[in-house]
């Protein structure tokens, strides 16, 4: 088929066949081109998959041509690229071939029949969903919409730009892939880049990816360009790890694989150095004056890069932490007024352990803490007691801070629920038994209270802290409890803390 493609090729700008190189003896894929547009057809034994049809009128060359140069192979499988009009259009030209879309496609083009499209330079500046002859003014995209002015009134209206373009009949989530005369197309979508229901397409035994507006990957050096740093990541992570050779734009541009590789492991890196930079608190300028990473094609670019990834990068992390503490419970001044000797608490060892979900300097998170047993006596002239207590505290705690080089704060605040266990002796005595006389003491209490505090940290590496927590506990209701002397519990101490999880939220 190469051979006899490049035979018949016309000179002229307007629809053209252009052969592609290929060793593949049982199919032959091939571009067809209207101008500056193009898109891909396969042919096989068992027929014809065609990728975007374009306008009407080229589809309907197209499939003519087909004919003529493949007689007895019908198109069976039309495959959309996306719905835009100027690449949709003409798909009902092949009937009764399966038109596939992403699951997005019926949906997106419900939406562009009402509202005028943003992908070209012509803008709706009034909002009336309608191209007007003011506002066609001077556009590069004047011509292609005016051509599409079916009611010849000099302006252009959604409906008109999509009021040909059919739904598709088969959809697909994330891959399909579509057998034919002993071949695969594959379809896989790569995410919201030029528009939501995005897909290019994959000929594995052909090594050949089409690819319909995509980021400008060939651009050296790179540039983000109008598309957003995530789009162009989940672009870029779609097609760079399928095994090809060629990646052919809509343009008639192409593109080796090693090229795409190349920048997604230039852009990759730095993505992470940014995270990196982000957890210690670096500022943009440190980064941008620090980054080890280099690539020879876009090392010229890449303090932008590091600007906008640095801009547009957020983090969800998960943390958790260990601590030891000191714990001081003050007593409130009524727990010893009747009895002329009494001792409470003081300090006791305990330790804690926390769990928090932060994204940017906003965090969520709960935290245990156990303490070791108090000892509590008191004592008059009828009675006297003596009791070892142990709390068990639970928080749900709010976070509050922003990473930064050396010494970093943050704040924590949130309701606590407290278990207080006791175990000892109280004694009766001027009663006779079974009133007098010894008797075992224990119980179990609940405390609701409110829990805020400090956390000083200092960062040893990029996943691990030195952590200073420093809480107070004020437990509600009226003290003292039978339990506790005191409705107030301060607790200090030093630990570590390690991010277990992190998420790269790119915007």
């Amino acid at each position: 088929m190469s051979s006899r493609l490049r035979r018949r090729r016309r000179k002229s700008p307007t629809p053209a066949l252009i052969a592609i190189s290929c060793s593949c003896p049982a199919a032959s894929i091939a571009l067809a081109r209207d101008g500056a547009r193009h898109t891909v057809f396969l042919v096989t034994t068992a027929g014809i998959i065609v990728g975007d049809p374009l306008s009407t009128s080229t589809a309907t060359w197209l499939r003519d041509e087909l004919a003529a140069r493949f007689p007895g192979r019908a198109v069976r499988y039309v495959l959309h690229t996306h719905h835009h009009f100027d690449r949709a259009e003409g798909a009902g030209i092949f009937r009764p071939a399966e038109r596939v879309g992403h699951s997005r496609f019926n949906e997106e083009l419900s939406r562009a029949r009402r509202v005028a499209p943003t992908f070209l330079d012509a803008l709706d500046r009034n909002g009336n969903g309608v191209f007007e002859s003011d506002e066609l003014a001077g556009r590069s995209s004047a011509p292609l919409l005016l051509s599409k002015d079916r009611n010849g009134d000099g302006q252009v209206s959604a409906d008109e730009l999509y009021r040909q373009i059919q739904d598709v009949r088969r959809t697909y989530h994330d891959t399909i892939d579509l057998a034919l005369g002993g071949r695969i197309v594959r379809m896989i979508h790569t995410g919201r880049a030029h528009a939501a229901d995005m897909s290019v397409l994959f000929f594995p035994a052909e090594r050949i990816v089409f690819a319909a507006e995509p980021p400008p990957v060939a651009s050296v050096p790179f540039l983000f360009g109008p598309f957003r740093p995530s789009d162009t990541f989940d672009w870029i992570h779609a097609v760079a790890p399928l095994d090809f050779d060629t990646l052919l734009f809509a343009d008639g541009t192409s593109l080796p694989r090693a090229q795409l590789t190349a920048l997604a492991t230039y852009l990759d890196a730095l993505r992470e150095e940014v995270a990196i930079g982000r957890e210690q608190g670096w500022t943009l300028a440190r980064l941008q004056a620090g980054s080890t990473v280099s690539s020879r094609l876009y090392d010229s670019g890449r303090n932008g890069h590091l600007a906008t990834i640095y801009r547009t990068l957020g983090l969800t992390r998960v943390v958790l932490s260990g601590s030891g503490l000191g714990s001081y419970g003050f007593r409130d001044s009524r727990y010893c007024e009747a009895f002329p000797a009494c001792s409470t608490g003081g300090a006791v060892p305990a330790g804690a352990a926390a769990l928090s979900v932060s994204s940017g300097p906003l965090g969520f998170g709960a935290e245990l803490q156990l303490g070791a047993q108090s000892w509590h006596s008191r004592t008059n002239a009828l009675h006297d007691e003596e009791f070892a207590l142990r709390e068990t505290r639970v928080a749900a705690m709010v976070r509050y801070g922003k990473p930064r080089p050396g010494l970093a704060f943050s704040i924590a605040g949130g309701p606590s629920f407290t278990i207080g266990d006791a175990q000892g002796l109280s004694r009766e005595k001027n009663a006779v038994a079974p009133l007098g006389g010894r008797h075992p003491l224990a119980g179990r209490e609940h405390r609701l209270g409110v829990t805020v505090g400090v956390d000083v940290e200092r960062s040893i590496s990029p996943r691990m802290s030195f952590i200073m927590p420093i809480r107070v506990t004020r437990f509600l209701g009226k003290a003292p409890a039978d339990l506790w002397p005191g409705n107030t519990t301060v607790t200090i101490g030093g630990g570590l803390s390690m991010r277990v999880v992190r998420r790269l939220n790119q915007r």
